[in-house]
């Protein structure tokens, strides 16, 4: 294989990071009904193991002291991870009623838990990560990173989208596709109301798609252009909406989008998403805009992004 050709078959693939934001904050919120834009902290022990963003906003910091982050946020939610009481199963614990006169207190409750009497458990969150991937393993070939994070490989989906957007004959004339240029024929809206349009080659069957195709295919409410905007993504460097590369990663930012709203309706979760051509671009991009929002890095905005990026984070 030529260096043309890899490269080629390199850049043709769409890789998906999706990345839980403030993962272990955002349980405890759905289990102690603690409003979002209230500070909330993780609590193990005498130590912070995960912090929301409204707490991050006052200076508080994962591995920071309960005393010390209270200084900082007097009105900080310390909410103690799950633990087990000695002699008992997962699942037994000393703080698993969420009574919400004890949730509103719960920072001092929690640091009456003492490490020699039980034994810490992840279980609530692992729960709630299964509930993620039940949510995302529809939108593409999935591989779990963490247990707030996964790759999905999207290229197979991608590939079938782009064969079945039918191109108008004047789109066609003009050679070249700008990223202001409508593909309102071809491809549809994802609010629309379920019934395929009649375009192109796009077929009416949707028993044989997945529903990252069905997004796509789904009926037009508007006209909408295929674009960053269009796909509600960041972008670094120069995206080429007339190549096919840049076509695709459009495509993959469309099915990426669908997914974190997936995970978002079924879980009251939110994410955040990076889309690339291989798998350390696309956690790089996620983590570049958060929380709630996705970036894509094409190839042209690699060096961009590689810029402004210290060492330790390439890993």
């Amino acid at each position: 294989m030529t260096d043309h050709s890899l490269y080629s078959a390199l850049a043709r693939r769409v890789i998906l990071h999706i990345d839980m934001d403030a993962f272990y904050a955002q349980v405890e919120h759905r289990r102690t009904a603690i409003p979002m834009d209230e500070p909330l902290a993780v609590q193990q022990w005498e130590g912070l193991i995960a912090v929301n963003y409204a707490a991050r906003a006052r200076g508080v910091s994962r591995h920071m002291r309960v005393d010390e982050a209270k200084k900082l946020c007097p009105e900080l939610h310390c909410v103690h991870v799950e633990v087990m009481s000695a002699g008992k199963g997962e699942g037994s614990t000393a703080n698993e009623s969420p009574a919400p006169e004890r949730i509103r207190n719960e920072g001092k409750v929690a640091e009456q838990h003492n490490r020699h009497d039980g034994k810490v458990s992840l279980s609530r969150y692992r729960t709630a990560s299964a509930e993620v991937f039940v949510a995302l393993q529809r939108f593409g070939v999935v591989e779990k990173a963490s247990i707030d994070e996964a790759y999905l490989d999207v290229t197979q989906q991608v590939e079938s989208m782009y064969r079945n957007m039918s191109i108008s004959n004047s789109a066609k004339t003009r050679g070249t596709l700008g990223a202001g240029e409508h593909f309102a024929d071809d491809i549809s809206d994802e609010d629309g109301d379920g019934e395929c349009s009649n375009h192109g080659s796009a077929s009416k069957d949707h028993g044989n798609v997945s529903k990252s195709e069905e997004v796509l295919y789904t009926e037009h409410t508007a006209e909408e252009e295929l674009s960053t905007k269009s796909t509600g993504s960041n972008v670094y460097g120069d995206l080429d909406a007339s190549s096919v590369d840049g076509i695709h990663l459009l495509l993959g930012a469309k099915i990426c989008k669908a997914a974190r709203a997936a995970v978002r309706e079924e879980t009251g979760f939110t994410c955040s998403g990076g889309i690339s051509h291989n798998k350390m671009l696309s956690k790089l991009a996620s983590a570049r805009h958060k929380p709630n929002q996705q970036t894509i890095v094409p190839v042209r905005g690699v060096q961009s992004l590689m810029e402004q990026l210290p060492l330790k984070s390439i890993r």
